[in-house]
C-alpha cells in the first residue's frame, strides 16, 4: 500500500512519485500487462488522502513511454482532514 498525504493537485512530484510506484510495482505483478492478477488491488493500492478531492492523473502512462497498466480500481482518493481520515480508517480495521 502506497498512502499519500496532503499532497493537492499543486505538488506533483510527489503525485508523480506514488503514481511511478504503483506503476512500477503493477507492472511487475502483471508480468508487463500480459498477465491478469485477480485483485489486484488487494495486492497493491495508493491511498490519496486530501481536504480537497484529489485525483489520477496517469503520470507514469507518460513517464513509462506508454507501458504503465495501472489499474484505476487499485487508486482510492479520499477526502478530510488527515487526521480525521486516519482515525475514520482506524476504527474500520478494528
Amino acid at each position: 500500500m502506497i498512502l499519500e498525504v496532503g499532497c493537492g493537485d499543486r505538488v506533483p512530484v510527489v503525485k508523480m512519485e506514488s503514481e511511478t510506484v504503483l506503476g512500477d510495482v503493477t507492472n511487475v505483478l502483471t508480468e508487463n500487462g500480459t498477465k491478469t492478477v485477480d485483485d489486484l488491488s488487494s495486492r497493491v493500492s495508493l491511498i490519496r488522502i486530501n481536504v480537497k478531492q484529489s485525483s489520477y492523473l496517469d503520470y507514469h502512462e507518460k513517464w513509462s513511454e506508454g507501458n504503465s497498466h495501472i489499474d484505476i480500481s487499485t487508486i482510492l482518493c479520499l477526502e478530510g482532514e488527515c487526521g480525521d481520515v486516519l482515525e475514520a480508517i482506524d476504527q474500520c480495521l478494528n
